[in-house]
């Protein structure tokens, strides 16, 4: 097997190859779409539709169709081109979810630009409406949009050239775990008030939100895609799935306060200004000094939160020990993942898919973005 640093490129490599596969045909979908729209609806809904474009296309890694793709490709899949059709179902289905984390989470930042319900806010504030509440215009329209897209995508899924059994199999895979990543956001919305929050609930939290969605999802709709529907078979690829995104949420999280705006499209004051409960956040409550605890207390949650509040914050989480203790755990689950793909390897699963399984586990942990 390669080296880790040579097998994470090369994964990254695939994942770059795959975005200029699926992103013209998202960007064809989308063309449609409007003239559809524009031919039937108001200015309104032509101006939401382009807003859902524009997060869905604004600097998308393509990660959970590249899971799908590759792993189709890993069964032996041939259908190359209803298999990328797949990564626009996931694309939307992703982009409607942003909407309402977004949303919920108050963020103004999505990708490196503004958020839907910021968008709409303005093109609220530009039109010659009635006096109202912006804010709540521009929610109720971003939240409309995406419950809109998502129903788009399912309609892509229905209509893909596979066989009635495998379509009703992926839409059954897609309804099951979309509703098992709800009761991880609302774990999630929980824990940022539950002052008894274990560090078992906040590794949970990750798995029904992240490991399911990021990674069981799309690495499962490869496999049904491809005719897989022994359940001995979906399970040996959850082995893999839930610890390599738990541990992929874990560095979301360490990129969301230590990374860089720049680089991850997101402020790094949106998550203590939100008060998201983070592994990080979780260790340090627990070893931290008296002090400390109190610091932490006073901004997480905090909507004020600036400059200064964050380097507090930082300092905390990295002489605390969080900070490495979070790493940790990151990197023992990417170890358990490859471990038990390597464990489970089948005789048919084809050298690119696994290559790409092995090595986006690396590259995820690894990134900067």
């Amino acid at each position: 097997m390669l080296d880790t640093k040579k097998s994470a490129q090369n994964a990254k490599g695939r994942l770059l190859a795959y975005q200029d596969l699926v992103n013209p045909l998202i960007k064809d979908f989308f063309l449609k779409e409007k003239i559809k729209i524009r031919n039937n609806f108001p200015d309104a809904s032509c101006k939401a539709i382009e807003v859902f474009e524009d997060i869905c296309t604004r600097g998308a890694k393509r990660a959970r169709g590249a899971f799908s793709y590759y792993v189709y490709k890993m069964y032996g899949g041939q259908n190359d081109v209803e298999a990328l059709k797949m990564g626009i179902v996931l694309e939307l289905t992703h982009a409607y979810l942003l909407l309402l984390d977004d949303f919920m989470d108050k963020s103004d930042l999505r990708r490196g630009g503004p958020t839907a319900h910021v968008l709409m806010k303005d093109y609220y504030s530009k039109q010659n409406f009635r006096s109202g509440d912006s804010a709540h215009f521009g929610d109720s329209i971003a939240v409309s949009i995406g419950a809109a897209g998502f129903h788009m995508a399912m309609q892509i899924l229905m209509s893909l050239d596979f066989s009635k059994e495998i379509l009703i199999a992926l839409s059954n895979n897609l309804n099951e775990k979309i509703e098992i990543t709800a009761h991880g956001q609302i774990t999630d919305v929980v824990n940022a008030s539950n002052p008894n929050v274990t560090e078992e609930d906040v590794l949970k939290m990750l798995e029904w939100k992240t490991g399911v969605y990021t990674y069981e999802n799309p690495i499962h709709t490869g496999a049904i895609m491809a005719g897989q529907k022994d359940s001995e078979e979906l399970r040996k690829l959850s082995e893999y799935a839930i610890p390599a995104g738990i541990a992929f949420q874990i560095q979301d999280d360490i990129l969301g306060i230590f990374g860089n705006s720049g680089d991850t499209g997101k402020s790094v004051y949106d998550d203590l200004r939100e008060g998201k409960y983070t592994l990080l956040m979780h260790h340090a409550f627990e070893v931290g000094s008296k002090a400390q605890k109190e610091i932490l207390t006073q901004n997480l949650g905090n909507p004020n939160v600036k400059a200064k509040e964050l380097a507090d914050v930082k300092s905390i989480l990295i002489d605390s020990g969080s900070l490495d203790y979070s790493k940790k755990v990151a990197n023992d689950l990417v170890l358990k993942a490859k471990k038990s793909l390597i464990k489970n390897r089948s005789s048919n699963w084809k050298d690119e898919g696994f290559n790409y399984l092995i090595g986006i586990a690396d590259y995820m942990i690894d990134r900067r973005l």
